[in-house]
């Protein structure tokens, strides 16, 4: 981007020229306005933005130079820098056709900033607006009955649901909600209905003499 930087304050220059060759900016200056003047009256020179001090040291001020240029119908964008910050001092330096206004000390973010703004390169070109065609009605109609039909189910789908209708299925792992059997407890008595009956076996008692335990005897059944 070329900038054409109008100022007579040789600190304010050095500082805005190294700015802008670390942003691959070229820059003209001048310190007078006439001086700039007579340089875009040239048709070879043309610039993408111009900085301007509103305090110079030449006859022409800032203010006097933004409303030259605008009444002879050039569209540069202007960026005003100046120490001029009382009130109404803003409102009046955009008044005679600058685009911004910044206050000096710069502030570098704010500036670099409106770089970008202005610069050809990364400038926002805005895109046409798309021209939208009404939806035919019978379109719209269609659209919205597809969505309210819901779709049915076979005829034949339908009468199988109703023979079969829905069942719980049976869990295949017993869980804490599966039905247990009864269980009877160890001393219920047991039903012997029936169980054949049984013969008691005969029972002998031996009685020791002097405290020697008798020989073992064992009864055996003789059946008749």
């Amino acid at each position: 981007m070329k900038i054409l930087y109008v100022e007579d304050n040789a600190v304010n220059l050095s500082l805005i020229a190294r700015i802008a060759k670390m942003n691959q900016h070229d820059l003209v200056s001048f310190e007078e306005a006439e001086q700039a003047l007579s340089w875009l009256e040239k048709p070879e020179n043309n610039v993408d933005l111009i900085l301007l001090d509103i305090q110079l040291a030449g006859e022409m001020d800032g203010i006097t130079f933004a409303k030259t240029l605008r009444g002879k119908g050039e569209t540069h964008p202007i960026i005003a820098i100046t120490a001029y910050a009382m009130m109404g001092d803003k409102e009046r330096i955009l008044a005679a056709g600058c685009n911004e206004y910044l206050p000096k000390p710069l502030p570098i973010a704010e500036f670099l900033t409106l770089l970008a703004k202005y610069d050809p390169a990364t400038r926002v070109v805005a895109q046409p607006e798309v021209e939208t065609k009404p939806v035919d009605d019978a379109v719209t109609r269609a659209i919205e009955n597809a969505k309210e039909t819901k779709p049915k189910p076979p005829a034949e789908l339908k009468a199988y649901l109703e023979a079969h209708p829905k069942t719980e299925p049976r869990p295949a792992v017993p869980t804490e909600n599966t039905p247990q059997p009864a269980i009877k407890p160890a001393d219920a008595p047991i039903k012997t209905e029936n169980m054949p009956p049984t013969e008691p076996k005969p029972v002998v008692v031996v009685k020791s003499e002097n405290g020697i335990a008798p020989p073992e005897v064992r009864v055996e059944d003789k059946k008749p």
